[in-house]
């Protein structure tokens, strides 16, 4: 209402022109008082340059923390939560063209990811604030039983009082990746389809 962010900070992966968190390497940092600076500026993309360039991040926090707005009988599932987020950047071109992942697909590395997580749990214990830490995205590697090195560090936080992990899924839709169907019977093999 008085014109401010509820935004406490933005670590930007893919920005160069600012300054990396501290105790990491890469992007740029933005904190609040830098982004409501931002806010009443007539160019605020010249202080704060992050942005969200396919809106997917944007309508997850907007779902996550909306703003009430009785009028359009919407609000975010917790409208006075205070904002943080990790704009990741994307795979390299050689770990893509080893995966064989489409041209048009956005797609990250878990070691981005992990770091985002490493930043935003450090951000939460220095402001004093719980964390709920919403994963929207999601992958067809590994084997899907809790084993890979993202799994393992979500299981780990887990277990921190004070720390939640909320994780997407279903996303991918109708696109088949998996198997539907039942395999009934432990003695006869079954023959099953997978498109990979």
């Amino acid at each position: 209402p008085d014109g401010s962010s509820r935004i406490a900070a933005i670590w930007d992966q893919t920005e160069r022109s600012g300054t990396p968190p501290e105790g990491f390497l890469y992007g740029s940092e933005y904190r609040k008082e830098v982004i409501d600076d931002a806010l009443v500026s007539q160019r605020p993309e010249r202080i704060v340059p992050s942005k969200d360039t396919n809106g997917h991040g944007t309508f997850i926090a907007s779902v996550a923390a909306g703003n009430e707005m009785p009028q359009m009988d919407f609000s975010g599932a917790a409208p006075y939560a205070q904002i943080a987020m990790v704009k990741l950047k994307e795979a390299k071109e050689n770990l893509r063209e080893f995966y064989f992942v489409p041209e048009d697909a956005t797609v990250y590395q878990e070691n981005d990811i992990m770091t985002g997580i490493q930043y935003l749990v450090e951000l939460a214990e220095r402001l004093k604030l719980p964390l709920v830490l919403c994963l929207a995205l999601g992958s067809n590697q590994g084997d899907h039983m809790g084993y890979t090195p993202l799994d393992l560090t979500l299981q780990r936080l887990d277990t921190v009082p004070g720390i939640v992990c909320v994780t997407a899924a279903g996303n991918e839709a109708g696109k088949a990746h998996h198997y539907l169907g039942d395999v009934t019977g432990y003695t006869q093999p079954a023959s099953v389809e997978i498109l990979v």
